[in-house]
């Protein structure tokens, strides 16, 4: 470098500092936690959520996927787009590496209390999966959903066992055989009804619908 070229630099340093730049160095040396500022201030880059979510579903595995399972994929990501932290920021807009369990737990916990478990542990095991996508990948370093304790969901309602059925519908058959004015007679058509919502699982307000 001449000494025309270190001069016009030199120059060029001190008009920045006369208006109020300065180098990340020497912020950093005035704040000690400027660095971290820095870091989050390039979240919307590849360094947030955000964008290991958009690599993931543009990603041939993702397409790859059946239908049902990237529309799940893609409401999981909805919620974490809507929801927010304390300081208003966005789930997806994090910087994902500094997305630790303990923040994901307290996630799934709030969502839990709202009174969508399933819908918590939806959440978790789509950052489980993007994130071990992102690590065999080398976007991200460890997967912060991986030792998520999961929300107690609801117990099910469970179909009768066949043979119950079978007794059922044998009640009502031989019941549905007499005068339709007797107090202990069914409808003739009601065994027909139980078995075919037991075929087709549908729900009380479907089997109304169809008688």
């Amino acid at each position: 470098m001449d000494d025309a070229t270190r001069y016009r630099l030199t120059i060029s340093r001190k008009r920045l500092k006369r208006r109020g730049w300065v180098s990340l160095r020497q912020r950093q040396g005035h704040s000690g936690g400027s660095a971290h500022i820095a870091q989050d201030m390039h979240t919307s880059d590849r360094h947030s959520l955000r964008w290991l979510a958009d690599q993931f579903h543009n990603s041939d595995l993702f397409k790859r996927l059946a239908s049902k399972t990237q529309e799940s994929y893609s409401y999981a990501r909805l919620v974490l787009e809507r929801t927010t932290m304390r300081a208003e920021s966005r789930i997806i807009d994090l910087n994902c590496h500094r997305i630790t369990p303990d923040i994901v737990q307290r996630l799934a916990d709030r969502i839990a209390q709202e009174g969508t478990p399933a819908k918590a542990n939806h959440v978790v095991a789509y950052l489980r999966r993007i994130y071990r996508w992102g690590m065999n990948r080398g976007h991200c370093t460890d997967n912060p959903a991986w030792t998520i304790e999961p929300a107690k969901e609801r117990a099910r309602h469970r179909l009768p066992e066949r043979l119950v059925l079978a007794l059922v519908t044998q009640f009502c058959q031989a019941r549905g055989q007499g005068s339709t004015t007797a107090s202990s007679v069914v409808a003739p058509y009601l065994w027909a009804l139980i078995e075919t919502a037991y075929l087709c699982r549908l729900h009380a307000i479907e089997v109304l619908t169809l008688t």
